[in-house]
């Protein structure tokens, strides 16, 4: 296992040297005037993130603009501010733009890491941003909205659709517009002032009725994914509403956005830093029963600031004022961990020496008195015959004791488990170096652009680990196909795994949704794989070969080929039970955080405080690799001598309590409202990060098992020795 801790080096060092690279060379630095790109990106329900779809394709919001001009003001369709009207076309930016121009829809070519993902970012044209020049209201564009198009825009309000500005790589997320009770606005004043007065101060009315900070709008509180209010959920959003609402729908309007403020902030190096994108308007486009034409203008205001933040720190500003709020349950989790922890180390493995000592006391005991009554016959002082004291000797073997030659044998189907381990230590590195270069600040959580190639590049590199432990253990039990085993290992999970990701996006495609993942994008997957993963695990299987070589063998002493015959087991003891115990203990002391885990991959939460994840992940591997430990002594207590299989199963049952708990989550936050293709993904990642979980902390409990039945080893031939 020293191998272990150089791969870990190096591939750190490498992620560090890309950052530290990649900064330098996507840094933009712009000069006073220039253009700066107004990127959008898709469109889907909050509730749900895997639901996508092309903001232009979906919302159709000035991807066809009509010419710009002054439209009058109907009195029922007034725009929801106290702020003067638009300015005439002659005043406005952009007023004078081609607009075949402006219809052509312009896609941004994604990255790697943002191409994993399905991204899609298309130019927002209507908007013309200049660097460090402000703009109090230009016309963004205008149309004229049909009954169809009002009935969908409402479905969409009703949904929580929202979308993201992106400007240099800063977000900032947006609803479509609003669902607000008809009392209220008529109360207010038939919807004139509804939000004025929180805009007024900064503020942002949220679809729940909320007044939230305007930059927590950018980043939607995870509270809201279970408690969502959903109108009419099983319909397209293409399709228009009802004719006969219910009475909850009738008691709503519908108010749409159509003034945003872009807040934008530089350094002194003239780089963006900051990002906070604020609707100041609303327009009431329908009542719950009614829909009609009506024209609507979309303008825009730019107010650009200077700041002294640096450019590789400027995503820690979106989340500053979470921090505080989000580490109350997590620091409780962790105290939670460490007293789970603290009970099972206490207890088990004070139970589980003493039990120990016990019986290899009591096998002292018995081959002394055998000793002694031996002698005591060779002078003619005692009683009894030599075979009654072999006897005595024999039913003192029992148990744990009597394994001494099964122990040390070769596991049954031994290449498929040594790719077992392989895989789980290297996803266990690749965890450990994730966790720890993110409490290095090697990259945020937010930094979409270069988030998900680290990932990929770590995940790449971590084939190294996966193929030389693989072919180590392999190796080290008297396997000789080790080609085999190091191609079984990097193809074990990587071709199931890209087979599901391939039905996942041919059902996104027929769903219609964005999320999927383009053609090339999945053939530079497989290059990658079979260009630099599969001969990393090759290269891994021939450094462990070699350093297995150098190493004892494990045979203890007496053994022997012949495989004793397994007993037979209650119910109770039967190793099915012990794999459903083992796992509860480690599930309890990583519960809160699978929650919180689970609202960073399917959520809009996100999850920095790596400091609490590794913590929690240390006390965790100390809970895994006790009550694997503690299992594993009741199975050969039992005369079950398949500890191999037995330690990798018990240390990976936690994963079976965090599929059945993923899947539930799935369906409990309205999974079953979802897409096809929507479902099939949450349900795909759950099972996927099940196994991956069962593989690592199989491994983990594979070893602590290891050196557990290595000292039972020792002391029981110690005690025969002597």
């Amino acid at each position: 296992m020293h191998l272990l801790g150089a791969r870990f080096l190096c591939s750190s060092s490498l992620v560090l040297a890309l950052r530290v690279a990649t900064l330098w060379a996507l840094a933009q630095t712009y000069a006073e005037g220039d253009d700066v790109n107004v990127w959008v990106t898709r469109v889907g329900p909050f509730r749900d993130p895997f639901e996508l779809y092309d903001f232009h394709a979906r919302v159709k919001l000035c991807s066809n603009p009509v010419p710009t001009v002054l439209l009058p003001v109907d009195e029922h369709h007034q725009n929801v501010s106290s702020e003067p009207g638009i300015h005439p076309a002659s005043d406005t930016v952009g007023a004078h733009e081609d607009q075949d121009a402006m219809s052509g829809v312009e896609y941004r070519i994604a990255r790697f890491g943002e191409a994993l993902r399905g991204e899609r970012f298309a130019k927002w044209k209507p908007v013309h941003v200049k660097f460090m020049r402000d703009m109090e209201r230009n016309a963004m564009c205008e149309v004229i909205l049909d009954r169809d198009q009002v009935a969908n825009l409402a479905h969409m309000i009703s949904e929580q659709y929202t979308y993201e500005f992106v400007i240099d790589g800063l977000s900032s997320r947006q609803f479509l517009g609003e669902a607000v009770a008809k009392s209220v606005e008529i109360a207010a004043g038939s919807g004139a002032d509804v939000p004025a007065a929180a805009a007024a101060r900064g503020a942002v009315i949220r679809p729940d009725g909320e007044i939230a900070d305007p930059i927590s709008s950018s980043l939607p509180d995870a509270s809201l994914l279970n408690d969502q209010p959903v109108l009419d959920s099983g319909k397209s959003p293409e399709d228009p509403l009802p004719a006969s609402p219910s009475d909850e729908v009738l008691s709503r309007a519908f108010l749409l956005y159509t003034h945003f403020g872009f807040e934008i902030s530089a350094n002194m190096e003239h780089r963006i830093v900051e990002l906070a994108v604020k609707p100041l308007e609303s327009i009431r486009i329908a009542d719950s029963d009614e829909f009609s034409s009506l024209p609507v203008a979309f303008t825009y205001s730019v107010a650009w600031t200077e700041k002294d933040v640096k450019f590789d720190v400027r995503h820690q500003i979106y989340y500053d004022d979470f921090e505080s709020e989000s580490l109350d349950v997590p620091w409780s989790s962790i105290l939670h961990g460490f007293a789970s922890m603290l009970f099972v180390t206490g207890v088990f493995g004070f139970l589980i020496l003493r039990s120990v000592q016990k019986d290899l006391a009591e096998l002292a005991l018995v081959q002394g008195q055998v000793i002694a009554m031996t002698d005591g016959l060779e002078l003619g002082h005692g009683h009894g015959t030599v075979s009654g004291h072999a006897t005595a000797l024999t039913q003192s073997e029992k148990g744990w004791k009597a394994l001494l030659n099964e122990t040390s044998r070769a596991p049954s189907h031994l290449m498929l488990l040594s790719c077992f381990l392989g895989l789980g230590a290297q996803h266990l590195v690749f965890l450990m170096m994730l966790l720890t270069l993110g409490l290095a600040d090697a990259f945020h959580p937010l930094d979409r652009q270069h988030l998900g190639s680290y990932v990929a590049a770590l995940y790449l590199v971590s084939f190294l680990v996966s193929g030389s432990v693989s072919a180590a253990h392999y190796r080290e039990f008297g396997g000789d196909s080790w080609i085999r085993c190091a191609l079984l290992t990097a193809s074990c999970l990587f071709v199931p795994c890209y087979v599901s990701g391939l039905v996942l996006n041919f059902a996104a495609i027929l769903d219609g949704s964005s999320r999927s993942i383009s053609l090339s994008t999945m053939l530079i997957i497989f290059i990658l794989w079979t260009t630099i993963s599969v001969p990393l695990a090759i290269t891994g299987s021939i450094l462990g070969r070699f350093a297995v070589r150098r190493s004892k063998s494990p045979s203890g002493p007496g053994y022997s080929e012949t495989r004793r015959r397994l007993p037979k087991i209650s119910w109770f003891r039967h190793p099915f039970m012990l794999f459903a115990v083992s796992g509860v203990l480690p599930f309890v002391t990583l519960y809160v955080e699978v929650s919180f885990t689970m609202h960073s991959m399917w959520g809009y939460k996100v999850l920095d405080l790596y400091q609490v994840a590794l913590s929690l992940f240390c006390v965790l591997v100390i809970v895994v690799g006790v009550s694997t430990i503690t299992a594993v002594y009741f199975q050969l207590a039992v005369e079950d001598f398949r500890w191999n299989w037995g330690s990798l199963a018990f240390g990976g049952s936690l994963s079976a309590y965090v599929c059945v708990f993923a899947v539930s989550a799935v369906i409990s936050r309205g999974g079953v409202d979802a897409s096809g293709s929507s479902l099939l993904s949450l349900l795909a990642g759950a099972m996927i990060a099940s196994w991956i979980c069962f593989l690592s902390f199989g491994f983990i409990g594979y070893c602590s098992a290891r050196v557990f039945v290595q000292y039972l080893l020792l002391h029981l031939t110690t005690a025969k020795c002597d």
